[in-house]
């Protein structure tokens, strides 16, 4: 059961409506909604005055204040009616064509206010739509229009059926900078735009690898003969040792001398493979850095429109 107190708020709240259509049957839950009830009487008794005073946007701000007030309740399609009546109003016929459409979505039982919306949107589509027609000098230019969707599109470009309103448009080409401009098209209108790009500058780059220096090759070749040493000087260094375990105990001169070969020899192969991997190394070192790569260009098209990354 409602208080009392909420009863004469809904009351109000009807008799306030009665100035733009039929009066609704609204019920609110119990709880913070009152206040919610309180501000919306509030927007819609200072619509209802304005709109009679034919002072149609003013008419449009208190509306737009109460709908988040009345979401989901049966006052809602009500109210968003009138919002499409007032844009209509105004002559803003495309925003008043997609704010039928809105009312439309809401489930409203007053049947002559719902053909009233569709009658609505049959006069108001010539109005609501217009030609957008886009013209490029480079052959091969895409085009991005956000608002019509993130898929790219070829130019040239018409389209009989895009609604009135701003649109930002954005044109790309491989080699060329990307451009992009805004168009207003108008209900019953055929709105043309034209894209020139400018060339991009190349890229101060060789177009192909150069072949590697020969000093890169000789460094290279240098590193691999003192390998080649090392390896020569690790045999003898193993042959050395075998010499020494054969030696008997008794000539201790001579165990001395192969063993001090030995070490001789191991150094001079640690020596020589340490330098062949430097050598090596600073070749390798060398030939990357003579190697160019040329420029590469990727063009992503986004909602917002093109970029052009070189």
């Amino acid at each position: 059961m409602l208080s009392r107190t909420r009863f004469a708020l809904l009351l109000l709240l009807a008799a306030t409506l009665v100035t733009f259509s039929v009066v609704p049957v609204f019920a609110q839950e119990l709880g913070s909604e009152g206040s919610n009830l309180r501000k919306a009487q509030a927007y819609l008794t200072l619509a209802g005055d304005l709109f009679r005073s034919k002072d149609y946007d003013g008419a449009l701000k208190e509306l737009q204040r109460a709908e988040p007030l009345v979401l989901g309740s049966e006052v809602h399609p009500l109210v968003r009616f009138n919002i499409a009546r007032c844009f209509e109003e105004l002559g803003r016929a495309s925003e008043a064509y997609q704010a039928y459409g809105k009312y439309l979505e809401l489930k409203d039982e007053a049947d002559a206010r719902r053909k009233k919306a569709r009658a609505a949107i049959e006069r108001l589509r010539a109005a609501a739509f217009g030609t957008l027609r886009i013209g490029c000098a480079q052959n091969g230019t895409t085009l991005v229009i956000p608002a019509l969707g993130e898929a790219p599109y070829p130019c040239p470009f018409e389209n009989t059926a895009v609604l009135a309103g701003e649109y930002v448009l954005a044109a790309a080409l491989r080699g060329y900078e990307g451009k992009t401009q805004t168009v207003n098209v108008r209900g019953g209108q055929v709105t043309e735009a034209t894209f020139r790009l400018v060339p991009k500058s190349p890229a101060l780059v060789p177009s192909a690898a150069p072949a590697p220096h020969s000093v890169n090759w000789a460094w290279v070749g240098s590193g691999i003969g003192v390998g080649a040493v090392g390896v020569a000087f690790h045999v003898m260094a193993f042959t050395a040792l075998r010499e020494h375990n054969q030696t008997t105990v008794k000539d201790v001169a001579a165990r001395d001398e192969i063993l001090s070969e030995y070490h001789t020899q191991r150094a001079i192969t640690y020596t020589a493979y340490a330098v062949s991997a430097a050598l090596i190394g600073y070749g390798y070192y060398l030939s990357t850095q003579s190697r160019e790569s040329g420029s590469g260009v990727a063009i992503t098209a986004g909602p917002t429109g093109v970029r052009v990354e070189f």
